[in-house]
């Protein structure tokens, strides 16, 4: 049951390129250091960042969106539900968390919120991540994240989930049919969906660890019945044994049914624990935040 997840990342091992339009100035800063000071006063910065193919970058264009408005956190969460940006296909560097973040920015913008793209370096990857974020009025910054998922059939499973981002913690995603109804957005919410998480992961392993055992005793009683059956084929058994015959065989039937129960509870165990967990298809890959920038 344990499985990867795509965490869609950002060829930002060291550098990203910040390009001021109307000043025509630029510079690269490493993304644990403050561009406060170089972006102040541009009406557009624009982002560049290298990819794994040579001499090839993506590049994407911020601008503040004039007038905006903070929703409260309903409405946010009304918007990122019926956003449709995460039902893309995940493709390193042509559609990563970088597009996936910068689109659902540029959304939230055309619905007249403050918006912002999340830069995000991780602590001990030499990988960083993007997301998106929506300032509300209520319940402080949402994050999004619509980076897809993986199954552990190599399927890409989309993903519509909000992100707690916090610097020197655990980077911690729930998705949105996860959240509770009384969902406030607080440290406190996303804590104690990673307690379910670290829960479910004791679960999942102890019944990984049931699904071993019952597989060796299916073993056993089959190699239990392949014996009977050779004995009682061989046609050399007594008038006398019949009884003793009949009780291993009812015996052995019992063992069967006992095998079979143990399946039926497995499964429901796996049913129940894939409903309550989402573990379908993520076992918590645990992140910690280094660091965080925020564009635009």
């Amino acid at each position: 049951m344990r499985n990867t997840v795509i965490w869609c990342c950002l060829s930002i091992l060291s550098t990203i390129l910040i390009v001021g339009s109307c000043t025509n100035t630029y510079g690269e800063f490493d993304i644990s250091q403050s561009p406060i000071g170089f972006l102040r006063g541009l009406n557009e910065v624009t982002v560049t960042f290298p990819t794994d193919v040579p001499n090839q970058t993506v590049r994407f264009k911020f601008k503040k969106k004039a007038n905006a408005i903070r929703p409260q956190l309903k409405d946010a969460l009304r918007f990122v539900k019926l956003n449709q940006g995460y039902k893309e296909v995940y493709k390193r560097d042509a559609y990563d968390c970088k597009q996936f973040a910068y689109n659902l920015f540029i959304d939230a913008q055309k619905e007249n919120y403050e918006a912002g793209f999340v830069i995000l370096r991780l602590k001990n990857e030499s990988i960083g991540h993007a997301v998106a974020a929506i300032e509300t009025a209520d319940a402080g910054t949402l994050y999004v994240d619509f980076t897809p998922f993986m199954t552990k059939n190599d399927q890409q499973k989309h993903s519509q989930t909000v992100a707690f981002v916090k610097e020197g913690e655990p980077y911690i995603r729930i998705p949105l049919n996860s959240l509770s109804p009384n969902f406030t957005n607080s440290e406190a919410d996303f804590k104690y969906f990673y307690e379910k998480v670290k829960m479910g992961e004791k679960e999942v392993k102890k019944y990984n660890e049931l699904a071993l055992s019952l597989e060796e005793q299916k073993k056993a009683v089959a190699a239990k019945i392949g014996k009977f059956n050779s004995k009682v084929g061989s046609g050399r058994i007594a008038a006398a044994s019949q009884e003793a015959i009949q009780s291993e065989h009812e015996a052995l039937q019992r063992e069967v049914d006992d095998v079979n129960s143990r399946y039926d509870h497995l499964n429901f165990e796996e049913a129940r624990i894939k409903s309550l967990y989402f573990f379908a298809d993520w076992v918590g890959n645990t992140w910690v935040i280094e660091s965080l920038k925020m564009l635009p």
